[in-house]
């Protein structure tokens, strides 16, 4: 622990340093950005720098809309492609390692050593087992877990130092680091993603347009997990998906998100490109269910409520919603003033047609409300509204007049029709 306290202290002081001193031969530069700007290119250089926990945590914050600028999340969105694969030596070991926990010796007859994907927590590569079933194998990077655990500490003590800081007004940094390092332990966590997994199977086992690969959970371990490899799918973007198919298949993603959401409540928060493939039927196959938090049937109808207020553009009830489910208010804030606001916004984007509703802009002009007046949301909440949010941008790169507003209200209505009595 105090190895690493020195390294962080030294990545700190030397970028730090690094910063200041291009930037005195750039003045224009300071010039042209703000403190929260600036702290955010040099945070970004200290998590390439430092490794472990640090680059995970840039990325789930540059999610968090609900507590910093748009400039700064986009500063901070660099770190979601930093990642470097393992070398072949240490997944062979790892390969081994799992081989020999099942007591099997011609468990695998081959493995191809590159990865199909490589992530901050993990990487996946693609096997064959004995009975020639091809299967994906989920490696996570060795001692990543205790890593991700003894930094999260860490970050929570440096947090705190800025919880004083007039910069942070308004901006409960205790609570919402003990929200993001809670939430970036558990993705560590395999046993609570084959849980994950089993929830999301279990949603959607009746569904014929949806397809979650099968987890062989007799070959899982703490730092393996083992599933089925689907050959005949591609991702939802890929370019060799004609146009009716790729819609089709875009909007079974939607309806199973929405009814994730609003029916079984579980939220996928990494639902993008990478984690969501298409066959050429147009059904889909959802992947990676480390980031799937599952929520209270409470949480679940008053989001429905709070989504359907918008759509019926009742502003009060938004801003009651908002009010009610906030896990912080600060001792400043101005009720009458802040339901106006909210009104306001709702009876501006309310007036728009489906096609040119548009969510990030929306949920960016909210945010701001919110953070003007000292209001956080429910982490829930934000956990919702950031897995539309990385949804709508796959719509928008497919197909943008998919009127993604109003595809929601029948699973909205259904989820507000089964309230209990």
């Amino acid at each position: 622990m105090l190895f690493r306290i020195v390294q962080i202290v030294t990545a700190s002081t030397w970028e730090t340093f690094k910063f200041l001193f291009k930037s005195s031969w750039h003045p224009e530069k300071i010039a042209t950005s703000n403190v929260q700007q600036n702290i955010a290119h040099i945070f970004v250089r200290i998590c390439e720098k430092l490794g472990g926990a640090f680059p995970k945590f840039g990325q789930i914050l540059s999610t968090r809309a609900d507590i910093l600028p748009l400039e700064v999340l986009n500063i901070l969105c660099v770190l979601q492609d930093k990642v470097s694969q393992l070398p072949k030596t240490t997944i062979t070991r790892e390969i081994e390692a799992w081989r020999h926990h099942h007591a099997i010796d011609n468990l695998l007859i081959e493995w191809d050593s590159l990865p199909l994907a490589a992530g901050t927590i993990a990487q996946v590569h693609k096997a064959i087992l004995w009975n020639g079933t091809e299967v994906a194998l989920k490696i996570r990077r060795p001692s990543v877990h205790n890593v991700l655990a003894k930094d999260t500490q860490i970050l929570i003590v440096i947090g705190r130092l800025f919880t004083n800081l007039s910069l942070f007004h308004n901006i409960p940094i205790k609570e919402v680091l003990d929200q993001i390092c809670h939430a970036l332990v558990l993705q560590s966590d395999f046993q609570q993603e084959a849980n994950n997994h089993k929830y999301l199977s279990k949603a959607f086992s009746d569904s014929l347009n949806v397809d979650i690969p099968k987890l062989f959970e007799e070959l899982c371990t703490e730092t393996v997990l083992c599933l089925e490899f689907i050959p005949d799918a591609v991702r939802i973007s890929d370019r060799s998906l004609d146009r009716p198919t790729a819609r089709k298949a875009l909007l079974n993603g939607l309806h199973a998100l929405y009814r994730m959401i609003f029916i079984e409540g579980l939220i996928h928060c990494d639902l993008h490109p990478g984690n969501l493939l298409a066959k050429h039927d147009g059904s889909i196959v959802i992947l990676d269910t480390g980031f799937v938090t599952k929520i209270s049937d409470e949480i679940r109808i008053n989001f429905a409520n709070f989504f359907l207020s918008i759509i019926m553009k009742d502003g009060l009830e938004t801003a009651r919603i908002l009010r009610e489910t906030a896990f912080y208010i600060s001792h400043e804030f101005e009720k009458t003033n802040f339901d106006k606001a909210v009104c306001d916004l709702v009876n501006q984007w309310g007036g728009v047609s489906a096609e040119e509703f548009n969510v990030i802009r929306f949920v960016e002009s909210l945010f701001l409300v919110q953070r003007n007046f000292g209001v956080c949301s429910s982490p829930h909440f934000t956990l919702i509204i950031i897995a539309l949010l990385v949804y709508e941008g796959v719509v928008k790169q497919i197909s943008p007049d998919l009127e993604f507003q109003s595809e929601a209200l029948p699973f909205v209505m259904a989820a507000i029709a089964g309230m209990p009595s």
